[in-house]
C-alpha cells in the first residue's frame, strides 16, 4: 500500500488495519512535515538603532492554508551576548512531535527538516521507538467507550453541605445559600436538594478573591444551622521528568560559566561583595481586611470608623446620620424617637400601630426586632457604623431576615436601606455563625506587565539600563489585516538582539519565525 504523505497533516498520524470483527492486524506511526504551515514577516521601522532608542516592529503574517482566520503568538527579544536562542524546540516541535511521543527526546527540532534525508529516516525510527498510542483504535471501532472518571471543567464550582445544628447529621433540604464576593459585587443564590447539599458554577475569578457563602432554612432562619465546604481536589503527580546525566552535567556547567561571569562584572566595575549571614525576621501574613469583618459587614458602602467617629465627637447616635451619604431623613426619625415623640397609622381594623423603623437596624450582627432604638446605645462605645443601600439589599431582605425568605415575597416591601453598628466591645457579644464560611477562591492568575522603560529626549537618568530582555509579551492578536505592531526601547548594551516570535491560529495552524535586529 502506498500512501501519498503529502495529504497527510503536519504531525504524528496513525495508520491502523483491522479485522472485519474490528480487531487490530497491523498498525504504524507516521510523522510527516509539509508546507501547510503560516510564515512570519518582522518588518523594522529603521535598518539599526541607537542606545535608549524606540523599536518599532510591523510583524506581517502569511497563512500557508490561504484561510484568514484570527490568531495570535507571543514575542521575546533577547540580547545575543547573554543568551543563544534555543534551537532544539519550538511551538513546532512541541505541537506537532514531542506532545505525541512518550520519553525524553534531545533535540526534538532536529526532525523538522524535510529537504534532509538522515532527518526524515530518523523521525521514522523515532516513531518505532518512542511513539504511543493516545486511542484504543480496536475498542473504538468496537464501540467500547471509556467514561472518565473525572467530569469535564468548564468552570470553577464552590459546593457544599447545609446540616441541622442540632444534629449535625440530619441534612437541611431546600435550604437557600447564599455567595457574595464584596471585592467584586457579585452575589448568587441557589437552593439545596434533598440532601442538604449545593453547588455554585460558572465562576471565574481571579486568585485570592474574598467571598462569603450563608446557609438559611427554607423559612429564612440561620440559627442552627452547619455549612460545610468541600475541599478542592488536585489530580496525583505520579512521576516527574528525570533529568539524563547529559543534561545534569550541562547545567552544572551553566551554572558554574553564570557564577564566572558574575564574579567577572563584580572585578570589572569595580563591585565588592559582602556576605552577611541570615537573618530571621519572624511575623504574620497579613490578612484581607475583609476577611475580618462578618457577613453584614462586608455589604456596607458607606463606613465610619473609629477613628472618623472620635474626630466627629457626637453628643448622640443619631447624630452620626448627619456623616452617612443618604442617611439624613433617617436622623429626623432617630431624634423624634429620643424626644419620646411617635408616629403612628391605622390599620384596617382601626388598630393603630406605630410606624416601624425606615430601616434595617444590625447590631454586632444581629439584626433588632421592630421599634428597636438606636439612641440605646451610647454614640461613645461605637466602633463604627456603615449603611447597606442599593442592590445589596437583596441580599439582606426584608421583614427584618434575609434573602432566603425573599422569594414570592414582593421586592417593593425590602427597605431600601440598612444601618449596620459594630460596638467596642462587640467582637465580645459576636457569636460564632456556623451557617457563615469565610474563604478565598484559587482562581485563575492574575497578568503580570512586563517591565518596560520609556525614554524621553528630556530624560537625563543616567542609570545603566543592561537589561538582558529588552521586550517579553506573551499574547499579541493579529488585526483583521493579519498585522501585528510592537513597540519597545533599546537599553545600552551595543549588540545584536534576537526576535522570536511564535504563536498559533485559530484553525490550528502554527508559526515560528526569529529575526534580528542591531544596536550602535
Amino acid at each position: 500500500m502506498i500512501l501519498n504523505s503529502e495529504s497527510f497533516p503536519s504531525g504524528v498520524s496513525q495508520i491502523t488495519l483491522l479485522d472485519p470483527a474490528g480487531n487490530v492486524l497491523s498498525e504504524r506511526l507516521i510523522f510527516c512535515l509539509n508546507k501547510d504551515q503560516a510564515t512570519v514577516s518582522v518588518f523594522a521601522d529603521k535598518p539599526v538603532y541607537e542606545k535608549r532608542e524606540k523599536i518599532v516592529l510591523d510583524i506581517c503574517l502569511d497563512d500557508a492554508r490561504g484561510v484568514e482566520e484570527k490568531g495570535s503568538f507571543s514575542v521575546a527579544v533577547t540580547d545575543d551576548r547573554d543568551l543563544l536562542p534555543d534551537t532544539t524546540s519550538s511551538i513546532l516541535s512541541d505541537l506537532l512531535l514531542t506532545s505525541e511521543l512518550k520519553g525524553y527526546i534531545e533535540y526534538p527540532s532536529y526532525y523538522l527538516q524535510p529537504e534532509n534525508r538522515q532527518a526524515i529516516n530518523a523521525a521514522d525510527v523515532l516513531m518505532l521507538t518512542q511513539g504511543w498510542r493516545r486511542y484504543d483504535i480496536s475498542s473504538l471501532m468496537k464501540e467500547e467507550y471509556i467514561i472518565p472518571v473525572l467530569p469535564y471543567e468548564t468552570s470553577q464550582h464552590l459546593t457544599g453541605q447545609v446540616k441541622d445544628g442540632y444534629f449535625k447529621k440530619e441534612a437541611t433540604g431546600e435550604a437557600s445559600v447564599i455567595l457574595y464576593m464584596p471585592e467584586n459585587h457579585y452575589s448568587d443564590i441557589v437552593v439545596s436538594d434533598k440532601e442538604g447539599h449545593f453547588n455554585f458554577s460558572g465562576l471565574e475569578f481571579p486568585d485570592s478573591t474574598l467571598y462569603v457563602i450563608q446557609a438559611m432554612t427554607k423559612k429564612g432562619n440561620s440559627e442552627n444551622i452547619v455549612l460545610t465546604m468541600d475541599e478542592d481536589t488536585f489530580p496525583v503527580v505520579k512521576q516527574f521528568h528525570r533529568f539524563s546525566s547529559e543534561e545534569a552535567d550541562k547545567k552544572r556547567k551553566a551554572i558554574a560559566y553564570q557564577t564566572k561571569a558574575t564574579e567577572k562584572y563584580l572585578k570589572d566595575h569595580n563591585i565588592r561583595t559582602i556576605e552577611l549571614p541570615n537573618v530571621d525576621i519572624p511575623g504574620k501574613k497579613r490578612e484581607s481586611v475583609l476577611a475580618k469583618k462578618s457577613f453584614f459587614e462586608q455589604l456596607i458602602v458607606h463606613e465610619m470608623g473609629e477613628e472618623d467617629i472620635n474626630r466627629k465627637n457626637p453628643v448622640n447616635t443619631y447624630d452620626l446620620l448627619n456623616y452617612l451619604p443618604g442617611m439624613m431623613q433617617y436622623k429626623y426619625y432617630f431624634e423624634k424617637r429620643s424626644r419620646g415623640e411617635t408616629e403612628k397609622i391605622t390599620d384596617n381594623k382601626g388598630v393603630a400601630r406605630e410606624i416601624p423603623p425606615p430601616c434595617l437596624i444590625i447590631i454586632n450582627d444581629q439584626v433588632m426586632p421592630n421599634g428597636y432604638d438606636i439612641n440605646m446605645i451610647p454614640a461613645s462605645s461605637i466602633k463604627s457604623i456603615g449603611v447597606i443601600s442599593g442592590s445589596r439589599m437583596l441580599i439582606v431582605g426584608t421583614d427584618y431576615s434575609t434573602f432566603g425568605q425573599t422569594r414570592g415575597v414582593n421586592l417593593d416591601m425590602i427597605p431600601r436601606k440598612a444601618l449596620v453598628i459594630t460596638t467596642k466591645y462587640g467582637e465580645k457579644i459576636k457569636k460564632d455563625n456556623a451557617s457563615l464560611f469565610n474563604s478565598v477562591l484559587s482562581g485563575y492568575q492574575k497578568p503580570e506587565a512586563f517591565y518596560a522603560p520609556k525614554y524621553l529626549p528630556s530624560d537625563t537618568t543616567r542609570q545603566p539600563d543592561l537589561r538582558t530582555t529588552l521586550h517579553w509579551e506573551p499574547a499579541v492578536s493579529f488585526g483583521e489585516d493579519l498585522r501585528a505592531k510592537i513597540s519597545f526601547y533599546t537599553s545600552d548594551n551595543a549588540t545584536t538582539y534576537s526576535v522570536i516570535i511564535e504563536g498559533i491560529m485559530e484553525n490550528g495552524t502554527v508559526f515560528t519565525s526569529r529575526s534580528c535586529i542591531e544596536v550602535e
